[in-house]
């Protein structure tokens, strides 16, 4: 279980404490206690006294349903990890101080601490207030998951026990759910290292998944005309792609853990039959989330678009389900009609090459053959990647249109900020009184003259409806400045620009990185025929080598895949709000806080599920080479010498020595088998670029937006007529 610093090894638990005892004295068992107790006192009044309230807060916050159990349970996870997080960054001094005080119970360390007040000094005299707080990051991880899991159980034990009525609300019903709780805590307990705690920390991502779904499905939808149906087919869309995205992180992840910064494989990954099962379980996920992409826009989403669109009919009418099913219909045929193209249409096969072969792509084609082979298992296989890749080029046309839009200009729109509203407010009250002088001039003369030329007929018509629009603009202003961010709005605008200044600098750095990838695989890749594919990278990568510096700080790359990944999605969510939902250059529907009809609602959904393929595209055309192998290194003699050195992983390496992700080896098989998906992503990258570009230009010399950007259009007076 344990061993001391004599090397003297306890097990199990009476083994430990007789142990400890017998070789380090009574006294050992209550190393660290008074901090110990410090740190439990203020750790559980903050976590557990603010729970209640951070619950209310995301209740009101996100306009939940409190009878809807899906609702109650993902507050009740949200508000846990809430006050752990922020009760442990209180307590971290206490955490830091007990953890001292037990080693040096048991003889680590060479400082020795006469008592708790004692060692906070020498910390902080020492190590200053940084030392104090030292650790603070994985504690937060940690403690938020353990948080989540006690308080959580425990609410659900406690009501599911008083539900039965096997017990009153009282002490005794307490106590027994405490302690079902106390037996479930192995796992959030577990090291952040171990299979288990990879799934918890799943798990907590998950919620967060769900409440950010619903809390921007809600955010945009119009309560007016919403359906339940519509807003839940919304959610889970917005889920499966948001999921579909964070697989990439974790396929990143599972192929670096496999081995050591030395290049050797870890114990567990020894065995090629583990690693293998791994690699199938992430490709399994890739199929699984992909097959509902498909599901979504082929048949749910078009289903309950057209389903909605009969809405006038009654709920169960027969007529309305037969008329949405006849439309859909359409889309699946579609989706048939791809898959027999994948199915029958003849791929490039992989050809036999005995050495002989004066092809200068043999050797790129030798180093994936053993991939491929694997990975093709039939034409089914084809058949599928087919439809996805379909599906991922329009995706990746989404990508190069909405996601280039939104790449500078989500960032800059934080920096810039808005018009004030003060100043808003005054053009208005200064255009109203001009349209009312303008107004009463026309029907003063109407009244003497009795009658206007057709021409001021058209004039006032036009002086009202603008003195309409002053009007409603004016009610939407007055609104703005009532809500708590306008007035914590000198708090909040330094948080904004920062943010907007962190993301720009994201932005920044995958516009560089994805220019120069291009510009290395117009020198350096195999051709059009072959993908535009790139066997190794010739110029330096600014992302890859932001993410081998923090690579030596455990977990800081993966934190910085997250990252890339959310904003990613954030840009193309804020290019679609900005261009509203087109077909070609003809706008269908405009996306806006609470005025999106549900149908704008479905299909802009079912646009983000392609374009989230779309930005795996994007991230394998940006960082390659960390996209494919993550943070790998092997072993390589040198010069067929007995000397070895170690080497990032590449092309070059054996596929025994290096494990490509998942992702990367689907993209390699069908870019080599289907080669025209691999040049149209490469050419649409390059638009990307140069539509990110004008972007940026155009929202530079743009004036700052008014509060009311967006919300007013003349379809809207036009309904409120």
């Amino acid at each position: 279980m344990a061993t001391n610093s004599n090397g003297i090894v306890y097990r199990g638990l009476f083994g430990t404490i007789f142990g400890m005892i017998k070789h380090e004295g009574f006294t050992s068992l209550y190393g660290g206690i008074s901090p110990g107790l410090q740190r439990q006192c203020l750790f559980a009044s903050i976590r557990i006294g603010l729970y209640d309230p951070v619950k209310e807060f995301y209740t009101n916050l996100l306009h939940l349903n409190s009878q809807s159990s899906s609702s109650i349970m993902l507050v009740r996870i949200a508000s846990a990890i809430t006050t752990g997080a922020i009760g442990i960054s209180i307590a971290q001094p206490t955490d830091v101080v007990k953890v001292r005080m037990q080693a040096q119970s048991r003889g680590i360390g060479a400082v020795k601490y006469n008592s708790s007040i004692h060692a906070y000094k020498t910390i902080y005299g020492s190590e200053g207030l940084r030392g104090l707080w030292k650790g603070l990051g994985p504690n937060i991880a940690r403690n938020s998951m353990v948080n989540a899991a006690e308080l959580v159980c425990y609410d659900t034990v406690k009501e599911s026990i008083i539900a039965h009525h096997w017990l009153v609300d009282g002490f005794p019903c307490h106590f027994c759910s405490a302690f079902s709780v106390a037996q479930s805590l192995g796992m959030p307990n577990i090291p952040s290292g171990s299979i288990i705690s990879i799934i918890a920390t799943f798990v907590v991502a998950l919620a967060f998944i769900i409440l950010f779904s619903i809390y921007y499905v809600r955010k945009y939808t119009n309560p007016n005309d919403s359906d339940r149906c519509t807003t839940a087919t919304a959610v889970l869309s917005f889920v499966t792609a948001l999921l579909t995205c964070s697989l990439l992180p974790i396929d990143i992840f599972i192929a670096s853990s496999m081995k050591y910064s030395n290049g050797t494989f870890k114990e567990w990954a020894i065995n090629g039959t583990i690693r293998e099962h791994f690699e199938n379980q992430v490709l399994y996920s890739y199929y699984t989330l992909y097959s509902l992409i498909l599901l979504f826009t082929f048949l749910i989403i078009p289903f309950m678009y057209f389903f909605f669109e009969e809405k006038d009919s009654d709920l169960f009418d027969s007529n309305r389900t037969i008329t949405a099913l006849k439309y859909t219909l359409i889309f699946v045929l579609m989706a048939a009609f791809f898959l027999m193209i994948g199915a029958f249409v003849p791929l490039r096969q992989i050809p036999n090459n005995n050495g002989n072969s004066t092809n200068d792509n043999s050797s790129w084609i030798d180093k994936f053959k053993n991939l491929i082979d694997v990975l093709e298992k039939n034409r089914g296989q084809d058949a599928l990647s087919m439809v996805l890749s379909i599906l991922t080029a329009i995706g990746v046309t989404n990508v190069a249109i909405y996601t280039a839009i939104g790449m500078f200009s989500w960032p800059i729109g934080f920096i810039k900020g808005t018009k004030s509203a003060r100043e808003q407010i005054q053009d208005l009250e200064e255009r109203h009184l001009n349209n009312m002088f303008n107004i009463n001039s026309l029907r003063e003369k109407e009244r003497t003259c009795g009658h206007l030329t057709e021409k001021e007929r058209r004039r006032l018509a036009r002086l009202e409806d603008q003195e309409r629009m002053n009007t409603l603009e004016e009610q939407y202003v007055n609104s703005y400045r009532n809500t708590i961010f306008y007035q914590l709005r000198y708090l909040m605008r330094p948080i904004q620009i920062i943010f907007g200044v962190f993301v720009l600098i994201i932005s920044i750095l995958i516009w560089i990185s994805l220019l120069i990838t291009n510009v290395d695989k117009a020198f350096h890749s195999l051709g059009m025929t072959m993908g535009y594919a790139l066997p190794n990278a010739t110029y330096p990568n600014p992302i890859d080598i932001v993410l081998v510096k923090l690579q030596t700080i455990y977990p800081l790359d993966y934190i910085m895949i997250i990252i890339f990944t959310f904003v990613l999605v954030m840009y193309t969510i804020s290019g679609y709000i900005s261009l509203g939902i087109r077909l070609f250059v003809f706008k269908m529907y405009k996306i806006v806080p609470s005025k999106t009809a549900p149908q704008a609602i479905l299909i802009l959904f079912a646009m983000l599920m392609s374009a989230i393929l779309g930005i795996n595209i994007l991230f394998y055309s940006t960082f390659p080479q960390y996209v494919t192998y993550g943070n790998q290194h092997f072993v390589q003699s040198i010069n067929g010498t007995n000397h070895t050195a170690i080497f990032r992983c590449t092309i070059s390496a054996s596929s025994d020595e290096c494990t490509m992700t998942r992702m990367s080896a689907l993209l390699v098989q069908f870019f080599y088998k289907a080669w025209y998906f691999g040049a149209y992503y490469y050419w649409a990258m390059w638009a990307f670029l140069a539509i990110s570009f004008v972007s940026l230009v155009y929202v530079i010399i743009k004036p700052k937006q008014v509060v009311t950007e967006g919300l007013l259009d003349d379809d809207e007076f036009e309904e409120e007529d």
